[in-house]
C-alpha cells in the first residue's frame, strides 16, 4: 500500500542520506489524497539542495516553476536551476532551455535554448534528444535539417522515447529526412500504438481504414480507434463516428455515430460540430432538434468551420421555403445574376451559402447548383447552375463533376449539350474515387449510350456491384431494369424486391416505383394507403412525378382525404420544377376552378407551359379555347387561326381527338 511504502521511506529519511530523502520528497510529492504532502516534499527540496544536490536543486526548482508547496517563483526557479547545472543537472538544463524557448522568466532565446538542450544531449537526456529532434526539423533556432531530425529522433527512441518514436514513424511515413519506408512506418506505429500513445494508435486505424501502406481493413481500423477514443481522442472518436455512420467496420448505428460525434466535439475537434449539428438536424440518432443543430453550428461558425455555415445557412434557407416565404422573381442574385430571393430568412440562409461557396467550399457550390437547376428558392437557371457546378468539380468535389456531367448531357438552357466531356466527368470520376456512388454514376452513362456506346450489359454489371456495397440509387436502378427487362432477365418479382430493399434506405425513385405497383397492384396487392404513403415520400425528397401524383391523390381521395389546398401545393412545386403534367393539371384546376379562383388567362399560362413541353392534351385544350373564343387571337391572327396551329401540333403528336376535330373543319 501506499501508505505503507511511505511510512516506510519516513523511517529510512532519518538517516539523512540524500538518495533517501529524494526518495520520500518524490514520494509524498507524487501521492494521492490525504498522503499527498506538497509542503513537505519542498522543505526535503530544500535541504538536498543546501547540500548541493543536483537533482535536489532541480526538483527545488520545479516546485518554484509551478508553486508546488510554495509561492510560484519562476526568476528563483530559474536561479535555481542554473545552480543545479553547475552541479551537472541535465533536467535542469532541459527545464532552463524550455524557459528561453518560451520566453519564460528570461528573454527569449532559441539559440540558447538549442545550446542547453544541446547540452543535455549530450549527457543522454532522453527529453533533450527529442526536443533538438524537433527544433531540426521545424528550423527552429538551428537551420532547418531533416536528417539531422531523424538522427535525434533515433537517439531518443532508442532511450526509450515514445514520442520520438512516434516522429520517426512519420518520418518513414512521410520520407522525410529519410526514404520512405511505409512498412518500418507501420511497424514503429503498431509498436508504439501497443504501448498506449494515443496519436499513434489514431494514425494506425487512418493506414488501415485508407489502405495505407498495408491492405484496407476498416474492422481493424476501428478496434485500434476505439482504443484512442477510450482516452479521449477527439480524432479518433471523430473517425469512428463516421465509421458507425456508414457501417464500415462496424455494424452501422446513427445513434452510437451521434455519441462519437458529441464526444469528439466536446474534446474541441471542430469538423465535428458539423456532424453534431446534422444529427439534431435530420433527427438521426438522436431527436430532431433544429435548435440544438443551430447551437452547434454556430458553435462551430465561431472556430471558422465553414462547413457550419454552410449547415446553417442552408438550414435558415429551406426553414424560409418551408413557411413560404417570399416568391423567386427574375433579376440579379446577389450580384452574380440569376434571382433574387426576397425574404429575411431565406436571405440570410442564402448569404451563408454563397459566403460558404467564396470561401472555398465545394460542396456549397453543389448546393447552390442544385437550387438554380431544379427551381429550388428561385426560378430555374441552368447557366447559374453549371457555372457553380464547374467552380465545385474544379475543387476536386466528385459530386460536383457528376453534376455537371447530369446537366451537361441533357444541354441545359444557355448550355451547351456535351455527352462526350459529361461521359469523361463521371468516367474520371470512378477510375478517381473507385466507390459506389460512382459506380451507380457510370452504369447510367452506358445503359443511355450518353457520350459512349450503349451497353446495358456494363450498365447493370455497375449497378450490382454498387448494391452489393447497399446503394439505395443503384438497387433502385437495378430493379427497374430486372421490372423492365434491360440488360437482364425480365423479372418483375426482383425488380420489386430491390425496390422495397431502396426504399427501407429512403431511396426516393424506388418509393416512387413501388407505390406505383400498389397503385395498380402489379407483383404485390393493391394497396391505395401504403401507395400514397410512399408517393408522399418520394415527393418529400424531390421527385417531380411523385409530387404530381400526390396531388392527384389529394384531389382524388385515393388512399388519403381529399385536399384541394394540399393538391394544389404540390402541383405548384412540380410546376415550379417544369413538369408539364403539373403545368397541365394546374391549368385544369383554373380553368375549372377547382380549388383556386377561377382564370382563364391563369389557364391560358399554364396550358401553353405544358404544351411548350410536349403534352398533347394541354395542347388540345389550347386549341378548344380559341376555338370556343375564351382567349383572343394571337399575334394579330383570329382565334380559329391559333385554335387550329394548336390541333395540328396535337395531331402531329397522335392526338386523334385533335385529328377529328381538324376533319370536321376541313
Amino acid at each position: 500500500m501506499e501508505s505503507d511504502k511511505i511510512a516506510t521511506l519516513r523511517k529510512q529519511a532519518k538517516s539523512n542520506q540524500p538518495d533517501a530523502l529524494l526518495a520520500l520528497a518524490e514520494a509524498v510529492e507524487g501521492a494521492s489524497g490525504k498522503l499527498y504532502a506538497p509542503k513537505e516534499a519542498f522543505r526535503l527540496y530544500q535541504r538536498l539542495a543546501r547540500s548541493k544536490h543536483p537533482t535536489g536543486l532541480y526538483k527545488l526548482g520545479m516546485c518554484l516553476y509551478k508553486g508546488v508547496g510554495t509561492k510560484q517563483a519562476i526568476t528563483s526557479a530559474i536561479s535555481t536551476w542554473r545552480e543545479a547545472i553547475e552541479y551537472g543537472s541535465a533536467d535542469a538544463e532541459f527545464a532552463l532551455a524550455h524557459c528561453f524557448l518560451k520566453g519564460e522568466g528570461v528573454e527569449k532565446s532559441e539559440a540558447e535554448a538549442v545550446r542547453l538542450y544541446t547540452s543535455a544531449a549530450g549527457k543522454h537526456h532522453t527529453g533533450a534528444l527529442f526536443s533538438l529532434g524537433r527544433m531540426f526539423e521545424l528550423g527552429t533556432g538551428v537551420e532547418q535539417s531533416f536528417e539531422d531530425a531523424v538522427k535525434y529522433y533515433k537517439e531518443a527512441a532508442k532511450a526509450g522515447s515514445l514520442m520520438a518514436k512516434y516522429n520517426l514513424a512519420i518520418c518513414y511515413d512521410n520520407g522525410t529526412g529519410v526514404s520512405m519506408d511505409k512498412e518500418r512506418a507501420l511497424d514503429i506505429y503498431r509498436a508504439v500504438a501497443t504501448e498506449g500513445y494515443v496519436s499513434a494508435q489514431f494514425n494506425l486505424g487512418c493506414a488501415y481504414f485508407n489502405g495505407d501502406g498495408v491492405r484496407a481493413n476498416p474492422v481493424e481500423a476501428v478496434r485500434w480507434w476505439k482504443m484512442a477514443a477510450e482516452k479521449g481522442d477527439k480524432d479518433s472518436l471523430y473517425s469512428l463516428g463516421g465509421c458507425y455512420w456508414d457501417g464500415l467496420g462496424v455494424d452501422a448505428s446513427k445513434e452510437e455515430a451521434f455519441k462519437c460525434y458529441l464526444q469528439a466535439a466536446k474534446q474541441g475537434c471542430v469538423p465535428a460540430h458539423y456532424n453534431v449539428g446534422l444529427c439534431y438536424a435530420s433527427g438521426s440518432g438522436v431527436e430532431h432538434s433544429k435548435e440544438h443543430a443551430q447551437t452547434w453550428w454556430k458553435k462551430g461558425m465561431k472556430q471558422g468551420d465553414v462547413q457550419c455555415k454552410l449547415g446553417l445557412g442552408k438550414l435558415y434557407f429551406e426553414e424560409g421555403l418551408a413557411e413560404g416565404e417570399g416568391e423567386g422573381k427574375e433579376g440579379e442574385e446577389g450580384g452574380e445574376g440569376g434571382v433574387v430571393i426576397e425574404s429575411p430568412r431565406k436571405g440570410q440562409g442564402l448569404d451563408m451559402v454563397k459566403e460558404a461557396a467564396r470561401e472555398g467550399l465545394a460542396e456549397a457550390d453543389l448546393y447552390l447548383g442544385k437550387c438554380f437547376e431544379e427551381g429550388k428558392g428561385c426560378l430555374p437557371n441552368d447557366v447559374m447552375a453549371f457555372r457553380h457546378y464547374e467552380r465545385g468539380a474544379e475543387a476536386g468535389l466528385i459530386e460536383a463533376k457528376f453534376a455537371l456531367a447530369s446537366l451537361l448531357s441533357r444541354g441545359g438552357e444557355g448550355v451547351g449539350k456535351d455527352e462526350q466531356r459529361a461521359f469523361k466527368l463521371v468516367k474520371d470520376g470512378m477510375d478517381e474515387v473507385k466507390t459506389a456512388e460512382a459506380q451507380t454514376e457510370m452504369a447510367q452513362y452506358y445503359r443511355d449510350g450518353v457520350g459512349c456506346e450503349k451497353d446495358e450489359a456494363k450498365a447493370v454489371h455497375l449497378w450490382k456491384l454498387a448494391a452489393s456495397d447497399g446503394h439505395p440509387r443503384a438497387m433502385s436502378k437495378l430493379g427497374l431494369c430486372y421490372f423492365q427487362g434491360v440488360g437482364v432477365e425480365k423479372s418483375k418479382e426482383r425488380g420489386v424486391q430491390y425496390w422495397v430493399q431502396a426504399s427501407m434506405k429512403n431511396e426516393p425513385l424506388a418509393m416512387y416505383y413501388l407505390a406505383c405497383c400498389y397503385r395498380r397492384g402489379k407483383v404485390v396487392q393493391k394497396d391505395e394507403k401504403e401507395s400514397f404513403r410512399l408517393m408522399l415520400a418520394a415527393a418529400k425528397l424531390g421527385v417531380v412525378e411523385a409530387q404530381v401524383n400526390v396531388a392527384i391523390k389529394y384531389f382524388r381521395g385515393e388512399g388519403t382525404p381529399f385536399s384541394s389546398a394540399r393538391a394544389l401545393s404540390w402541383l405548384k412545386s412540380a410546376a415550379k420544377r417544369g413538369d408539364v403534367r403539373a403545368h397541365f393539371n394546374m391549368g385544369m384546376l383554373y380553368y375549372t376552378g377547382s380549388g383556386v379562383e377561377k382564370s382563364v388567362n391563369a389557364a391560358l399560362a399554364h396550358f401553353k407551359q405544358a404544351a411548350e413541353g410536349g403534352d398533347v392534351d394541354a395542347m388540345c385544350e389550347l386549341g378548344a379555347m380559341f376555338d370556343r373564343g375564351e382567349v383572343e387571337g394571337v399575334e394579330g391572327r383570329a382565334t380559329e387561326a391559333a385554335a387550329k396551329e394548336w390541333y395540328e401540333k396535337a395531331a402531329e403528336k397522335g392526338s386523334v381527338k385533335a385529328a377529328k376535330k381538324l376533319e370536321g373543319w376541313r
